[in-house]
């Protein structure tokens, strides 16, 4: 049976299990990396207003394939649409808090940065309020975690209308990271606990001796993000020592400490083969190796430190202003903290703000 067959004839048992009262419809829905993914909108056919789950099948047809126990999903699917609709209540509040909100105030507790591939989603720049890092985009969410884990994506036109600049999402959202549970723990320790089942009780003592870590955060939901965080909290492990990161999905990265043992080359192969091999379309981060300089504080592309290299740095740099107020640089514009606006956009200030010398 084909893809699109196993999803017909989904369609039609959930459709017969659950009886005239419900419509059960395919639906098709983008993805990133410019991916879509198909599953099944399940309502009720006599309620106007409710919330309407959609339950993709990718993962369900790969059980398929290997298992072939086609029955057991359907009633599966049935189970997930239930427990759905038990927690609408909840849902409904949440995303109505949401829709309806129009104030910054409101929702700068729920905003977090998303790290995905700039080259494969630039279709999204046109809608979306994003920062650009190294070769990803950033886009910026609002977490709805009241019910399981989702987000919706920061327009541009949500930011136009909160009146706040681009300076203060980003400060706020990597604030909003420090407290998302992010860890690092060691390689090994993830393997036990994912393929063995073996977890550990107690905080997990790492040896300094072990070559790779990872870093995600407590819900193992776009992690990758923590690449703004990852030199303090590496450094508590192994200290100022220089490091690669591979991007092995959206959700997580692995650091690699820079002992000799490692090249590029071979590492950026690593990132690929997992690609090919272990994720869907829409986890791909990355095709290569990052390399983190403590000398520099920079992130790089390419491990030749000193070349001309497509860098660029998100970590905020704070001076005095030349007469009254601090200024912070932001992606290379900066902003007057007092009055929440970049340098460029104040008219007007009581001591008459300066923008600093570049090599300040």
């Amino acid at each position: 049976m084909d893809y699109n067959t196993f999803v017909e004839k989904m369609r039609e048992q959930v459709q017969e299990h659950l009886g005239k009262d419900y419509e059960v419809k395919i639906t098709t829905n983008p993805k990133l990396n410019g991916t879509e993914k198909t599953g099944l909108s399940i309502s009720r056919t006599q309620e106007p207003q409710q919330v309407v789950p959609v339950i993709y099948l990718e993962e369900c047809f790969d059980r398929y394939l290997q298992e072939g126990k086609f029955a057991e999903y359907v009633e599966e699917i049935c189970v997930v649409y239930k427990h759905q609709k038990e927690n609408e209540e909840k849902i409904m509040a949440e995303l109505e808090s949401i829709e309806n909100m129009n104030s910054w105030e409101k929702v700068q507790n729920k905003v977090y940065p998303m790290l995905v591939s700039a080259k494969e989603n630039e279709d999204l720049k046109g809608k979306y309020f994003y920062q650009e890092y190294l070769d990803f985009l950033v886009l910026y969410v609002i977490r709805v975690t009241e019910v399981g884990i989702g987000s919706i994506k920061i327009t541009k036109q949500m930011v136009k209308s909160w009146k706040v600049s681009e300076y203060e999402i980003h400060h706020q959202a990597v604030e909003n990271l420090k407290t998302d549970g992010y860890r690092v723990r060691s390689l090994n320790s993830v393997v036990k606990e994912n393929i063995l089942g073996i977890t550990e009780d107690t905080e997990e003592e790492i040896e300094e001796s072990e070559p790779m870590y990872v870093l995600t955060n407590q819900i193992k939901y776009f992690g990758a993000a923590g690449i703004f965080l990852c030199a303090e909290m590496f450094q508590e492990i192994v200290g100022k020592q220089n490091f690669y990161i591979l991007p092995s999905s959206v959700h997580e990265l692995i650091l690699v400490v820079d002992r000799g043992e490692y090249e590029m080359e071979a590492l950026s192969a690593m990132v690929k083969e997992v690609n090919e091999g272990q994720l869907t379309a829409d986890e791909i981060l990355s095709d290569h190796a990052y390399y983190f300089d403590w000398k520099t504080r920079q992130i790089y592309t390419d491990k030749k430190i000193g070349s001309d290299l497509p860098t660029a740095n998100l970590t905020l740099k704070q001076i005095r202003c030349k007469n009254c107020v601090s200024l912070t640089e932001h992606a290379g514009i900066w902003h007057c903290d007092e009055m929440q606006k970049p340098v460029e956009e104040i008219e007007c200030c009581p001591e008459g703000v300066e923008i600093p010398e570049r090599n300040m």
